[in-house]
């Protein structure tokens, strides 16, 4: 299994060339948030993370459900820094 490091973030891409995970500094990057604040996001109430060992990943599939949810919503995320 190969991973081309040159390619860009963008998640509709990932997520339809097959990737079933992203990481948190993709999350950082699709939502254009710090990578900090990216995993204070990833570590707040509701959001779908997979702990591995240290290693948090966000599967891609739930990852585009959460975001549209909150979208919908209007939701205001509150996340604890």
């Amino acid at each position: 299994m190969s991973e081309d490091k040159g390619q860009s973030c963008e998640f509709g891409e990932n997520n339809r060339t097959g990737r079933v995970t992203i990481s948190v500094g993709e999350v950082a990057e699709l939502l254009g948030i710090s990578k900090p604040t990216a995993y204070s996001l990833v570590n707040s109430s509701g959001f779908p993370v997979i702990q591995i060992g240290r290693r948090k990943i966000i599967p891609a599939e739930a990852f585009e459900n959460w975001l549209e949810k909150s979208a919908e919503s209007r939701a205001e995320i509150s996340i604890e820094k």
